[in-house]
């Protein structure tokens, strides 16, 4: 995977399915958080307290198999199990299919979509992404750069405004079960 452009060299960038709104801004809300503007989504809240409490977890997790191999796989079940529950109840909410489902270019800077229409460089907007296949979802503001070089079509660039850190961890999170999965099916 490449890093994504050369003004966020830092961020690698994948291409993953998604389910993406959107709305338009006239400018960017300021202690305003975007989630509000798609209304209130208890599972997606379910998978971002998930998320949390594996990072804040995942420390004396280690250590436990550490310690324990046995107790430590044990748990590790019992967390993808969890899981599992919670992206099926995801999945079954009428919101999780809400939007349109497309393949993105992702990475901690911003994304590329493909837009119901054409939107004009520098306009805001607040987006709601479900990343497949975990239905974690992330709300995030943007303003649209140009047409996006790295897909070779017509997506549209955004690159996130005042992304929070929790969502640019949700992210980066993400796009690096993505590099994985894609590194595996290299070697299998």
């Amino acid at each position: 995977m490449a890093p994504s452009s050369s003004a966020d060299r830092s961020y690698f960038r994948v291409t993953c399915p998604a389910i993406i709104r959107y709305c338009e801004l006239e400018r960017l809300p300021r202690g305003r958080s975007p989630y509000t503007l798609f209304g209130e989504e208890s599972e997606f809240g379910l998978m971002r307290d998930l998320r949390r409490l594996d990072t804040e977890s995942s420390q004396l997790l280690h250590a436990i198999n550490d310690n324990d191999r046995s107790v430590g796989a044990y748990l590790a079940v019992i967390n993808k199990k969890i899981e599992t529950m919670a992206r099926y109840v995801a999945a079954l909410s009428p919101q999780a299919n809400a939007g349109t489902d497309q393949t993105i270019s992702l990475s901690e800077g911003g994304l590329a979509f493909y837009p119901d229409r054409e939107l004009e460089t520098g306009t805001i907007l607040a987006l709601h992404i479900t990343l497949l296949p975990s239905y974690s979802a992330v709300a995030v503001y943007g303003i649209v750069t140009a047409p996006d070089a790295h897909t070779n079509d017509d997506a549209t660039g955004v690159q996130f405004a005042q992304l929070q850190d929790a969502e640019r961890q949700l992210i980066a999170r993400h796009v690096m079960q993505v590099q994985m999965a894609a590194r595996r099916k290299t070697t299998d």
